[in-house]
């Protein structure tokens, strides 16, 4: 169910957050998080007739922002970064994910989820 979710987050922006919330759960989901993943859906269902509206009187400067956290989590204490990108004043894009993590049996990536760039 959150792979659907996640696809719609590439149009869907506003499930983003919760959506990437929920993924980080996959390995070891509970009757919590498939509540909450419901809970998403039924929120989709509810707003299915709303959209998204870009002006077209804006500039085509495109401008982006970005963050990093290095304890972020308090799940797993793990790097975190986030962005988004703007065209003129319409919001296009968004990136999330965690850096890769060093320890003494290896490297591994731990999450990593970014939107391609609309145009």
């Amino acid at each position: 169910m959150i792979e659907s979710l996640l696809y719609l987050t590439a149009n869907r922006r506003d499930i983003a957050y919760a959506v990437g919330i929920c993924a980080r759960f996959q390995s070891d989901p509970r009757t919590s998080h498939l509540e909450v993943v419901k809970r998403i859906f039924k929120y989709v269902h509810g707003i299915s007739d709303f959209g998204i509206l870009y002006s077209y009187d804006t500039t085509s400067i495109l401008v982006g922002y970005c963050n990093a956290d290095w304890a972020d989590s308090s799940d797993d204490r793990k790097s975190t970064s986030r962005g988004c990108f703007f065209l003129g004043n319409n919001f296009i894009s968004w990136l999330i994910g965690c850096n890769m993590v060093n320890t003494r049996k290896g490297s591994y990536a731990v999450k990593s989820s970014e939107d391609d760039l609309e145009a």
